[in-house]
């Protein structure tokens, strides 16, 4: 639930909404950019892909839905999309989720079932859902 609120923040405080805070200054070849756009669609990566087998974290989606292109023609599927249902400025909290049809209890899933298309289901709301996604400490 921190990623979605911290995530969003940064959005809006350093990228905004509108044309005037669009763009803050040193683009980092593009990471800057990348980072917005990966957010934009409620999407997160803290270890930057390095794992043997990466995952994506579920953040805060700026669209109540994205149909993204996977290029069938790589041996990918052909789109992933994501429903945030309900999400606006103030529902920026994951209340559940849903992949291809299955509960998702946890806040992050493997990169190749996005690679094989499907389609991320989130319902959004104004508060956190301190029963999603969350992780049992380690002992």
């Amino acid at each position: 639930m921190l990623t979605q609120k911290w995530s969003r923040s940064i959005i809006e405080r350093y990228y905004g909404y509108g044309v005037s805070n669009a763009y803050l200054g040193d683009e980092d070849q593009g990471q800057m950019s990348a980072w917005f756009v990966m957010a934009s669609l409620g999407l997160f990566q803290t270890d930057g892909g390095c794992r043997t087998e990466p995952v994506y974290e579920i953040a805060s989606p700026l669209f109540e839905r994205v149909e993204i292109d996977l290029g069938k023609r790589f041996g990918r599927g052909d789109t992933f999309v994501i429903e945030a249902k309900h999400a606006s400025r103030l529902n920026k909290y994951v209340q559940s989720a849903t992949l291809n049809g299955r509960e998702l209890k946890d806040f992050k899933f493997p990169a190749s079932e996005l690679l094989k298309g499907g389609k991320l289901e989130l319902t959004m709301g104004a508060l956190p859902n301190k029963s999603w996604g969350v992780v049992k400490p380690l002992k």
